[in-house]
């Protein structure tokens, strides 16, 4: 059987998913639906942060800002326009790593209350 891939909300697989404990534990059930794309292309990306040993270092800062990012979205306390340019750096992050930086520099720039709490996320950019 082909490993579950991370595209269903992560509520409900808390058994199912590869992923830590800190992020099984960490509920999106709350997650408005128009950001939950997010949650899946974030976790997708994560779930490949196994390819080089570099990488690997950057899984545990990644996994904690994940939990963070996920806490905040589930209780509604993460401003739309940040959910938008994290939407935007979820989609882009493996693929296009000068427009990912970009995003990590507008939130660091504009956001920076907001965005410090998951500011590792940085990692996730190719």
């Amino acid at each position: 059987h082909p490993a579950p891939q991370p595209t269903a909300p992560a509520a409900s697989s808390s058994s199912s998913s590869s992923s830590s404990s800190v992020l099984a534990s960490v509920s999106t059930a709350n997650v408005a639906a128009e950001w939950q794309p997010m949650v899946s292309n974030l976790l997708a990306a994560y779930s490949r942060l196994d390819a080089t040993p570099a990488d690997a270092r950057k899984k545990p800062p990644v996994e904690k800002a994940l939990a963070v990012l996920f806490a905040k979205l589930n209780g509604g306390e993460v401003p739309a326009e940040v959910c938008g340019l994290l939407l935007r750096f979820s989609q882009v992050c493996e693929s296009n790593g000068h427009e990912a930086k970009e995003v990590i520099r507008r939130l660091t720039d504009q956001h920076w209350e907001q965005y410090k709490p998951f500011k590792d996320l940085k990692f996730l950019a190719k």
